[in-house]
């Protein structure tokens, strides 16, 4: 019922996906964009971005996807 078809199949190969997301505490946007400013300098990293996702909540959120070369953590 779940499962995935063979049109959206390559959604959940995670294996292949290298993501990481890293919750950053007591920070805001200045911190934000500075390390995902700094991560899109690097040639291994296909993606970098992060979020605050309410402005009451003390923290960040930062995702980097990378090309497989190097494991984002």
């Amino acid at each position: 019922m779940n499962k995935p078809t063979e049109h959206n199949k390559f959604l959940y190969a995670e294996d292949k996906i290298n993501i990481g997301v890293l919750q950053v505490f007591d920070e805001d946007h200045t911190l934000g964009n500075l390390v995902r400013h700094h991560l899109l300098k690097d040639k291994t990293v296909k993606f970098a971005g992060y979020k605050k996702p309410h402005p009451l909540e003390n923290y960040i959120e930062v995702k980097v996807q990378t090309n497989g070369a190097k494991k984002p953590s």
